[in-house]
């Protein structure tokens, strides 16, 4: 979605991904004129589709949860309107597409043991992206990354761990 209508359709059921192809004047009237019936008007200024009141959010909200997201889908694909649910993180990590491109990925750490981590994006048939090493624990690089971006020495890095910087 765009940044500006994010704070609006975030917290709907639904999420219009209005990209660049939607914001065409045209079809923002025409989602501004769907809208202002939801609000029993008739005319939702264009304008004020980007706003992000109080009140158009519990008039949007109010009126999504009347039908199930695949209801909505449907009819906003249906208007000519790109968009898809907002989806929790189990979702997104239980997708048979994110499964079936390894983007889900197991590596033995060896203090805490099996960790699922994101897989790599790209996919090669020759040169496969392997997941290493394991990611760090908290602070694990702490002082390695004081000592080579801002020359701090061991002294140092113990001085700023008295003093609760690190």
């Amino acid at each position: 979605a765009r940044p500006a209508l994010a704070p609006l359709l975030g917290r709907s059921l639904v999420v219009l991904a209005l990209g660049a192809g939607v914001a065409a004047a045209a079809q923002l009237a025409s989602l501004a004129v769907q809208l202002g019936q939801l609000r029993g008007d008739g005319g939702w200024p264009v304008g004020e589709i980007l706003a992000t009141t109080p009140a158009n959010r519990t008039i949007l909200d109010d009126h999504l949860r009347t039908r199930s997201v695949a209801a909505w889908i449907e009819a906003f694909t249906a208007a000519g309107f790109p968009c898809g649910p907002i989806k929790t993180m189990a979702e997104v990590f239980s997708s048979p597409q994110v499964l079936a491109r390894e983007m889900v990925r197991t590596v033995v750490h060896p203090k805490v043991g099996p960790v699922r981590v994101t897989g790599n994006p790209l996919k090669m048939s020759e040169t496969p992206g392997e997941i290493e090493p394991p990611p760090p624990l908290l602070g694990e690089h702490t002082d390695q990354v004081l000592a080579e971006w801002l020359g701090l020495d061991g002294e140092a890095c113990t001085a700023l761990r008295r003093d609760g910087v690190i």
